[in-house]
């Protein structure tokens, strides 16, 4: 049962967004947000797609962060792979298609709850051990999973192409 949750997390998240602007402004300002994030990308008439992201492993490296969003963290770094398809039915909006791909934030998860565990199993105290690894494991869940990948990557590309020209 616990296995299947966490395979729906290996899928890809999918989110669809209308926008007023032409094809070719939506793709120049989804270009512009990843060339701005550090995502290396390939794109065509009509979409893009990842082809590396960045990993910033220490602190100090300035892909970690992002003026773009309210927390200040770059949301991207948790993606494994971003798939971006523009369609245009007639007399209608632009239509967004965006697809994440979370093994890369699954895989950061399983780390963080491996490395609290052995700080959680050499505490004194059986029971702190067991307060601290799951309200870690939990607080880092709802994080990844629920701000940065649902939240943060739809308000950074909504909010870049609702931008002025």
């Amino acid at each position: 049962m616990i296995w299947m949750y966490f395979s729906n997390l290996m899928n890809k998240i999918k989110y669809t967004i209308k926008s007023d602007r032409s094809i070719n402004s939506v793709l120049r300002r989804i270009k512009d947000l990843f060339n701005y994030e550090s995502i290396k990308f390939l794109s065509d008439s009509n979409s893009i797609k990842s082809v590396k992201i960045p990993m910033p492993i220490i602190s100090f490296d300035r892909r970690f962060y992002s003026k773009k969003n309210w927390i200040g963290i770059n949301p991207f770094i948790f993606t494994s792979s971003i798939e971006i398809n523009l369609k245009k039915p007639s007399t209608e909006k632009v239509i967004v298609d965006i697809n994440i791909g979370q093994s890369r934030a699954f895989i950061i998860y399983l780390i963080v709850l491996l490395l609290t565990g052995m700080v959680a199993i050499n505490l004194p105290n059986y029971w702190s051990g067991i307060s601290l690894f799951s309200l870690i494991a939990i607080f880092v869940f709802i994080f990844i999973f629920k701000v940065c990948l649902k939240k943060l990557i739809k308000y950074e590309i909504f909010h870049a192409l609702e931008g002025n020209d």
